[in-house]
């Protein structure tokens, strides 16, 4: 049996959410990840999405697989492979790169009130999503 909304947030138990805060009436479906970030009231994302450093409003309604505020890769560096950033998840005595993601943070993406993140689309960092915005399937 479906599980039906209510004030309390939606978290599907495969669902991942960290240091964020999600409105009333919200849902977050199977698989997604929702970290550093804040989810309107009546807003909901479907499966498989990842969401980081993002303010999202009210009536928001994000498909399936959305991606918002994707990471990018350090062009600038030698090698684009996240070991030079991420040295913590190969090595016990090494740290993640608190500058890189302190940069990363600063490129918060903001998506406003009742809009629509059709299936796929991806938000760069940065990026401001205005009020009744409606993004098609696959967008970037």
């Amino acid at each position: 049996m479906t599980r039906k909304l209510s004030e309390t947030p939606l978290i599907h138990p495969t669902a991942e959410v960290q240091n964020s805060t999600l409105g009333r009436w919200t849902e977050i479906a199977d698989r997604s990840r929702v970290s550093e970030s804040e989810l309107g009231d009546y807003s909901y994302m479907m499966q498989d999405c990842a969401v980081w450093c993002a303010t999202i409003g009210k009536f928001a309604n994000i498909a399936a697989s959305v991606r918002i505020n994707a990471t990018n890769h350090p062009t600038w560096r030698p090698t684009l492979h996240h070991f030079t950033y991420r040295a913590s998840d190969y090595w016990d005595d090494a740290e993640h790169e608190s500058e890189f993601f302190a940069q990363r943070r600063a490129k918060r993406v903001a998506i406003g009130h009742d809009t629509w993140l059709g299936h796929g689309s991806t938000i760069l960092p940065g990026v401001i999503v205005g009020d009744g915005a409606a993004g098609g399937a696959g967008a970037v």
